[in-house]
């Protein structure tokens, strides 16, 4: 997924489908990823830890159905919503599959032991499984390159 690509590999773009139901209408959103940036806030480190992850992205729709206005602004608004939803849900599910198979390469481990004297590896694998995760996502629409 792009999260970890970002966190890991510094990756700004990437492209996405993201399906949309209005009035008994399915389609699909295609956007561009045209920045993104992930900020963590840790407390809890000598009990399990609480880590808040602020994902905030910068994107251009590139596609959208035809039924949907978008030259309205409570449509760009649900649009919003919608991706703010979808990537908080994946974030979520897939930080729940790395702790399912105690892997860490988000690096949860580094950002706790940064902020804790008495970090322990052991320990921090035994609570890994357990580690209490907020996702808060916030996407900007900043570009409209709709197609036909």
């Amino acid at each position: 997924m792009f999260y970890t690509k970002k966190h890991n590999d510094g990756a700004q773009n990437g492209r996405y489908q993201i399906k949309i139901t209005q009035n008994k209408k399915d389609g699909f959103i295609s956007l561009k990823n045209l920045n993104a940036k992930a900020h963590y806030t840790i407390s809890q480190t000598d009990q399990v830890p609480n880590i808040s992850i602020d994902l905030t992205m910068n994107t251009q729709i590139k596609d959208v159905p035809p039924w949907l206005n978008v030259t309205v602004n409570k449509n760009i608004l649900k649009m919003e919503n919608i991706m703010n939803e979808h990537f908080n849900e994946g974030v979520q599910q897939l930080i729940s599959l790395f702790q399912e198979y105690q892997v860490d390469p988000i690096g949860f481990g580094d950002m706790v032991r940064a902020k804790s004297r008495n970090w322990d590896y052991g320990r921090f694998q035994d609570m890994y499984p357990h580690l209490k995760t907020t996702i808060n996502t916030k996407v900007n629409i900043i570009q409209m390159g709709v197609g036909e």
